[in-house]
């Protein structure tokens, strides 16, 4: 590839750390923090705990830019602005998700059904990265020694497991 056919993106994010304005970090933030949200999205929910992808993403890139920022290996008000672009993005994301469940669905997830009627989804499951015992341990965390009393199961958004009662 021509190395003259990237000028533009060299103009757009800079191409280096001693040359690299205010606007062009935080442009970097903001495209670095959508492909994170891509990537922690395609990967399996569980493995981030309680966490969804959407603050997963900024947990790290926010942290990523706090520790340059105190190193001094980035300077430090491009990289307290492109943090701040991050903080922002999050918000306005998080505003528009409430309003809108196309959206909330892209940013955060859905819920994936792992039980219904009693009867478990393998396949389902497989697929979401849960077993058995994963599931035996969401009922003995409702107090059941085992998956009987629940109708339905759901893997939520944020990796946990809920059991709906029959009753």
């Amino acid at each position: 590839m021509d190395p003259q056919s990237l000028d533009w993106l060299h103009r757009l994010i800079g191409s280096g750390a001693d040359t690299i304005t205010w606007w062009q970090m935080s442009i970097r933030a903001a495209v670095l923090f959508l492909i994170g949200l891509i990537y922690v999205r395609l990967a399996d929910r569980r493995a981030f705990g309680k966490l969804g992808a959407f603050d997963i993403i900024l947990a790290i890139i926010v942290g990523s830019n706090v520790s340059r920022a105190i190193t001094a290996t980035a300077p430090f008000v491009p990289t307290v602005a492109a943090t701040g672009v991050l903080v922002l993005m999050h918000g306005l994301f998080t505003h528009i998700a409430s309003r809108s469940h196309a959206f909330g669905m892209v940013i955060k997830g859905r819920e994936k059904q792992l039980m219904k009627d009693g009867v478990l989804d393998r396949r389902a499951m497989s697929v979401s990265g849960v077993t058995v015992g994963d599931m035996r341990e969401a009922a003995r965390l409702k107090g059941k020694s085992d998956l009987a009393p629940f109708k339905d199961a759901y893997l939520e958004r944020n990796g946990s497991i809920s059991l709906i009662s029959r009753d």
